[in-house]
């Protein structure tokens, strides 16, 4: 039976160098935007709206992509699918809460004031929980090397919300680069983990499908667009 790759894909590789670089721009504008320097307004991390939030928005959105992709993949094979789809609605949620800035109005409204909106946190604490539950319930599906860069990624999480409710003490731009950054590692830590088995798991499929080692890269559409009765469980005999 063809067995599903373990390593990090050369594809998934470059797009953790992107990753990476990104975060360092970022960060390195908001540095700039703290000094005031003219053209760097919209790379505010503490602001809304702007190139920050759009990147972040965007990594929850692939991220959520990614693990719709190894539900459908499960369910070519006969595996549990609830749990990366429910990981998938939650990565889409955390996207939309992302534009929307939902928890800055949440903050608000439990007397955080505009200028203290840290207490957000605390109204989310039970949906962190569920989500801590389905992510660690779901990464169990993964590849030990992949499951645990989905919970190094989860741990920035958790040390975010640690660095939010300390912010309620006093925050400074140090202490909002330091949340934001971690932010970004633990969602692409999520990212990476997620797509490397889904560019595996496709690999492994197209193998199955066609009896063949791909030379490029599988055929997405036809491979989605199996059925479990198309007989993927087991490998086909090469002619």
């Amino acid at each position: 039976m063809t067995q599903t790759p373990t390593h990090i894909p050369p594809l998934a590789q470059r797009a953790a160098v992107v990753l990476i670089a990104a975060q360092i721009v970022l960060t390195a504008m908001y540095a700039l935007n703290v000094r005031d320097l003219p053209g760097t307004r919209q790379f505010d991390m503490d602001g809304e709206l702007n190139v920050p939030t759009w990147w972040s928005a965007s990594l929850f959105l692939v991220a959520g992509l990614a693990a719709l992709g190894l539900a459908r993949c499960n369910a070519l094979t006969g595996r549990p699918v609830a749990p990366w789809t429910l990981v998938g609605i939650g990565l889409f949620g955390l996207s939309l809460e992302e534009i929307a800035g939902i928890h800055e109005q949440v903050g608000v409204a439990l007397g955080g004031g505009t200028e203290g909106v840290s207490v957000w946190p605390l109204a989310y604490a039970p949906f962190a929980v569920v989500g801590v539950w389905l992510l660690m319930k779901a990464v169990r599906d993964l590849p030990r090397p992949f499951a645990i860069l989905g919970i190094c990624g989860l741990s920035c999480y958790v040390l975010v919300l640690g660095v939010e409710l300390s912010a309620l003490l006093g925050e400074d731009a140090v202490t909002l680069a330091i949340e934001e950054n971690l932010e970004l590692l633990g969602t692409g830590a999520i990212l990476i983990a997620l797509g490397s088995e889904l560019i595996n798991r496709f690999g492994t499929l197209f193998v199955r499908t066609t009896g063949r080692a791909a030379t490029a890269p599988p055929d997405v559409a036809a491979v989605v667009g199996a059925a479990p009765s198309d007989g993927i469980a087991a490998p086909a005999m090469p002619r």
